[in-house]
């Protein structure tokens, strides 16, 4: 799907994103990765590319969408994910918990980056002031921008 280029970056993000959750859920099914090793990448992850790339649409999108169901959703999915993945990062020993986190975590992520494509982006694209993406676009290159 072709994007508006304040959005392009963060959607091609998302596929690292969805990577990343392909291995999570195979974790979860009891396949793929050893699951100490998903953590650490879940953890690497976490802290160079996720928490940025949330804060960064909180923030823009934030401003855009407010007071849309949108933007409420976006809030409540980047609460959950983070606090099912502080949790995961919580636990190191390996068990069928860890397994289970792991993988939930990896189904969370996937249906998070699938409605932001479908749903959200769509939603900033109609709302957005050509002022708004022009901002958005130069902000994206800034390195604390995420992904």
């Amino acid at each position: 799907m072709k994007r508006h280029p304040a959005l392009a970056s963060l959607s091609r993000d998302h596929h690292s994103a969805l990577r990343l959750a392909r291995e999570l859920e195979d974790v979860g099914r009891g396949g793929g990765r050893d699951p100490v090793r998903a953590i650490e990448a879940l953890q690497r992850v976490w802290k160079t590319e996720l928490a940025g790339h949330f804060a960064w649409e909180e923030r823009w999108f934030g401003r855009i969408l407010a007071e849309t169901i949108e933007l409420e959703l976006l809030l409540a999915e980047h609460w959950n994910l983070r606090k099912h993945i502080e949790a995961a990062l919580a636990l190191t020993a390996p068990s069928a918990q860890l397994n289970l986190r792991i993988g939930h975590i990896g189904v969370l992520l996937r249906a998070h980056v699938r409605w932001e494509e479908r749903v959200l982006f769509p939603a900033v694209e109609r709302v957005a002031s050509e002022d708004d993406l022009a901002q958005m676009l130069a902000a994206a290159d800034q390195p604390a921008s995420g992904f």
